[in-house]
């Protein structure tokens, strides 16, 4: 924890709650309202605004998983992401459908970050991206998500690029699924991956008898 910021002792001791609502399954959290302050911009303007919230101090947040606000609170007083697979995908599959499935939990957790402008919690949620998939491209169905919820000049989206380019893997569009998903992919990205391969990609000659 940075010496500058504020220890969750000292939240304790302000003592102010805040109750983040779920919806629509009206899922509820009670938050000190001097961590949120402190490491939201979202949370800072809205709670120190002349706002409804403010007052009331309820939030009602919609589009979040709740395994994704967890994910939050545990970084928010610990100052560190969970370790374990569990925390970020409450009901795992196994094998390379779990590798999406965490790719996913952690895209949901970086655009979490973007939304409520908690940049260190997005900066972390980042970097245990490329660590823990390294050498994994991300499933189609991330991608989407990513390129719908991120402003186009975020790092992220680029990324996701990179990793297609390098470490994509012919064997994942034998699957149906990912054959239909593939459909919906941003035209964004799809531009992107040409102009990645155009960089990396060797000069091969065009040889008309091979058509």
């Amino acid at each position: 924890m940075d010496a500058q910021q504020s220890r969750p002792s000292t939240a304790a001791r302000e003592g102010a709650m805040v109750t983040v609502v779920l919806e629509p399954y009206a899922t509820e959290y009670k938050v000190y309202k001097a961590l949120l302050v402190e490491h939201s911009e979202y949370f800072r303007k809205a709670l120190t605004g002349p706002w409804k919230e403010a007052e009331d101090r309820v939030f009602r947040i919609a589009d979040v998983k709740s395994h994704t606000f967890d994910v939050f609170v545990d970084w928010l007083y610990t100052q560190r992401l969970p370790e374990s697979r569990m925390h970020w995908c409450p009901d795992p599959d196994r094998g390379e459908q779990c590798n999406m499935q965490l790719g996913m939990a952690y895209v949901q957790a970086y655009v979490f970050g973007d939304r409520f402008q908690t940049l260190g919690f997005k900066d972390a949620v980042g970097q245990k991206l490329c660590d823990d998939l390294d050498h994994s491209p991300p499933s189609y169905e991330t991608v989407i998500y990513a390129y719908a919820h991120l402003p186009e000049e975020d790092d992220l989206l680029q990324q996701m690029v990179n990793f297609q380019c390098a470490y994509g893997n012919p064997l994942y569009d034998d699957d149906v699924e990912e054959i239909e998903t593939r459909k919906r992919l941003p035209t964004d990205f799809l531009v992107r991956v040409m102009v990645c391969f155009g960089d990396l990609g060797e000069k091969v000659p065009i040889l008309a008898d091979e058509y």
